[in-house]
């Protein structure tokens, strides 16, 4: 399609908007912030125009939370609540509910490790911390983890 440039990557795509008259594109949160790039604010479900922000990112997932089922399978797009921005996401750890030996219970250890003492490091990543009532809902989770000698 005529107008239509392609780019690989956050970086690839940063540069050929970069150099194109009034181009948008989309780069990863962490990445837009890193490098202090310019940001639309986009409408969301309530009308409202957020900015992207870490603090818009957590917020779509507080105002899931509700609708977020027990295997946590979910999506943040279009998240209700006037302060969510609506193209959020969500990273994954897709995990067998069996595990075996000292590699399960430090995969398990590692990922609580995550949703709570990682909690701290997340911002200075430039990553949306999760809202406690997720954390709540991942502890849970990861109790359903059975892991033999």
């Amino acid at each position: 399609m005529a107008g239509r440039v392609g780019a690989d990557k956050n970086d690839g795509v940063a540069r050929e908007v970069s150099k194109t008259v009034g181009a948008i594109g989309y780069v990863e949160l962490t990445f837009a912030l890193a490098r202090n790039l310019p940001a639309a604010l986009v409408e969301n479900r309530t009308g409202e125009f957020v900015a992207p922000s870490l603090k818009s990112v957590t917020a779509a997932a507080a105002n899931t939370i509700g609708a977020i089922p027990a295997d946590l399978r979910f999506t943040l797009t279009d998240a209700p609540g006037k302060e969510s921005y609506p193209i959020s996401a969500t990273t994954w750890a897709v995990v067998y509910k069996k595990q075996s030996g000292a590699a399960g219970r430090e995969l398990v250890a590692f990922l609580r490790w995550a949703v709570h003492d990682g909690q701290s490091r997340v911002t200075e990543l430039k990553y949306a911390p999760l809202p406690a009532e997720l954390v709540t809902r991942v502890d849970a989770a990861l109790d359903t983890i059975a892991v033999s000698p």
